[in-house]
């Protein structure tokens, strides 16, 4: 689950704190970019590690994340 911990309308961005059992706090920041042709979206994940159980999570799992949030963004946009 998340919560909500900020939105911003006049900058298009919406801020989520994930809540799970990870060694470490989670946001993942959601944002709305006018272009030219097309708007495009954009999902940032920030990651504060907790103790050395946090970096090795964080290091091991930065790729796969790499790849869920690209397919998050997709069908997010695939879905609007």
């Amino acid at each position: 689950s998340s919560d909500v911990c900020s939105s911003d309308l006049n900058n298009k961005s919406l801020l989520l704190r994930a809540e799970m059992k990870i060694p470490g706090k989670e946001w993942l920041l959601f944002r709305v970019e006018e272009g030219v042709k097309a708007n495009n979206l954009s999902v940032h994940a920030y990651f504060q590690p907790r103790g050395w159980h946090g970096y090795l999570y964080s290091y091991l799992l930065r790729p796969f994340h790499y790849v869920f949030f690209n397919s998050l963004a997709r069908k997010i946009v695939k879905r609007a």
